[in-house]
């Protein structure tokens, strides 16, 4: 019994970023497993839309305890928006260069490694940009103190599953600005965050979470408490329930 999990949306060959040999291998593995699990509703209906393939849904985890707000900490004085992840086209980490510029009163850092990551560095250096810092990659721990020190997070990506950073955010009691493409559940438009539809609407959303510290208070309290719905506890709970399911299954099968 083999168990293939997904976790990005499938129509991977419209997609540059993604090598034609990266797609062939995933085809060939992943797809021919016995059972296939998705890790949002979403994945599961691209996966059906463009393979014809169904899965269940098991989502992604986050650990709680581990990422968790800093108690007691005290007020940026500034606004201090944060991305993390790879450094690649489809993340659209240059938004946040874009973003620098119409608010210069607030802060941005990008945590991640890629491809970009000199066009990055060149485009804030031509820019003059004094409020973009690029961190490079970060182990666990300095991710964390990234998350704990921001005010928001901001994630404009186009082409993802349930992206484990936008759960780690929200752990961390940060308000999540996201795009609609893949309609995550992990963050609940107007509750925990915001799920925009285009760039102006992403910095639309960003306009008024820098002018408000209450607004990203309540919405960052949200985002903690719809996260802990996603705790590698409960999530650890479904797959073993699955596991169980699954070989309960097989020994059916070899009896019969």
């Amino acid at each position: 019994m083999t168990v293939g999990s997904i976790e990005s949306q499938c129509d991977l060959q419209n997609e540059p970023d993604v090598p034609r040999e990266a797609v062939r291998l995933w085809e060939e593995t992943v797809l021919r497993c016995d059972h296939l699990f998705s890790n949002s509703s979403f994945v599961q209906n691209s996966l059906e839309r463009e393979y014809g393939l169904r899965s269940e849904v098991i989502a992604t985890g986050v650990d709680t305890r581990f990422f968790s707000p800093l108690a007691g900490r005290m007020p940026n004085q500034r606004a201090q928006v944060l991305f993390v992840g790879s450094l690649r086209r489809r993340k659209h980490p240059d938004y946040l260069l874009s973003a620098a510029v119409s608010f210069p009163g607030a802060d941005f850092r990008i945590a991640g490694g890629g491809p970009m990551a000199g066009e990055l560095r060149d485009g804030i250096a031509k820019m003059g940009l004094r409020n973009v810092a690029l961190l490079g990659l970060l182990d666990a721990e300095q991710l964390r103190e990234e998350y704990r020190s921001a005010d928001i997070f901001l994630f404009p990506s186009t082409f993802e599953g349930s992206p484990k950073v936008i759960l780690e955010a929200a752990a961390c009691g940060l308000p999540v600005i996201v795009r609609d493409n893949y309609c995550t559940e992990t963050v609940i438009h107007g509750v925990t965050g915001y799920q925009a539809g285009s760039e102006g609407e992403i910095f639309s959303w960003l306009q008024q979470l820098i002018a408000s510290p209450n607004l990203r208070r309540q919405l960052g309290q949200a985002g903690r408490i719809h996260s802990q719905k996603y705790d590698w506890d409960v999530i650890t709970a479904q797959w073993e329930q699955a596991f169980e399911r699954m070989t309960g299954m097989q020994e059916i099968r070899q009896a019969s």
